[in-house]
């Protein structure tokens, strides 16, 4: 499924990062990908991720900014994590984190966006649909 097909899809950490980051070598596709779909489902634990990733390379005060960029678009809904969600992401805590996105992708039954390969891989062994091939160019 090409990019510009998709309504709504759960968006990875990754994404959001290189999209906010002007500097980030993937940001023109990220731009690009982004603008092509209509909602943004942003699972709290990506927040979160973008926080932590954020804040290493700049202050709180533009951290934020950044944040709420993403969090207050209008394309955006934020997904809350369930019991549910946690209790699939404690199948492998190695990639927990991931495993929560994943979750929140499956239970919603919309397709991921992600830039991360290692993420990519993870939601195609588990049979999630990734929209990974629109990031390739």
């Amino acid at each position: 499924m090409g990019c510009n097909a998709v309504k709504r899809a759960v968006i990875d950490t990754s994404v959001l990062y290189a999209y906010l980051v002007e500097d980030d070598p993937l940001h023109v596709k990220a731009v690009k990908l982004l603008d092509a779909i209509e909602e943004w489902v942003i699972p709290t634990i990506v927040v979160h991720e973008l926080v932590w990733a954020l804040r290493r390379h700049l202050d709180n005060t533009q951290t934020r900014a950044l944040v709420e960029r993403a969090i207050f678009n209008y394309k955006s809904i934020i997904a809350s994590i369930t019991l549910d969600d946690i209790m699939f992401a404690l199948d492998d805590t190695r990639y927990y984190y991931d495993l929560l996105v994943l979750s929140i992708t499956k239970r919603l039954g919309v397709p991921l966006l992600s830039l991360d390969k290692k993420m990519v891989r993870l939601a195609r062994k588990r049979g999630l649909e990734v929209l990974y091939e629109c990031t390739e160019n």
